[in-house]
């Protein structure tokens, strides 16, 4: 019934709540009135990488602040005899991608690859029999 005073204010209570959360994220009034209506869905994904974000970024804090305490925690004992030392704290942090470090990133010597290739000959092979066996059954 749009001839009732105040038939339309829950929608424009919705509005006005819609509005706010985008101001709240960084978008200003005429981006939310005026602009393109996909630059919400821009913002709201934005707000949602940047949530997921600090979410990690907590989550290291607490497995840095963990890992120190148990290095720590030879000392907090409360029966810990003198000369008693921490365990040795992570020389580097957290790696934050998969790449891999170190040896694993060195190119496999010329045995690892004959064996590698060697095992693939006779997984293959067996596979082929498997299958040779199964069309003669059938």
């Amino acid at each position: 019934m749009v001839g009732r005073a105040g038939a339309w204010t829950g929608c424009t209570s919705w509005i006005t709540w819609e509005a706010v959360y985008y101001l709240s994220i960084g978008m200003d009034e005429e981006q939310f009135w005026d602009k393109d209506c996909d630059l919400t869905r821009a913002y709201r994904m934005a707000q949602s990488l940047k949530n997921e974000r600090t979410n990690r970024e907590c989550w290291l804090t607490g497995c840095y602040v963990y890992d120190a305490i148990l290095s720590a925690s030879p000392l907090l004992h409360a029966f810990a005899k003198k000369g008693t030392k921490a365990h040795p704290y992570h020389k580097e942090p957290y790696p934050m991608t998969e790449k891999p470090r170190g040896k694993a990133m060195e190119e496999p010597d010329d045995q690892t690859k004959e064996n590698e290739r060697l095992r693939a000959i006779l997984y293959f092979q067996n596979w082929a029999r498997a299958q040779e066996k199964k069309q003669k059954e059938s």
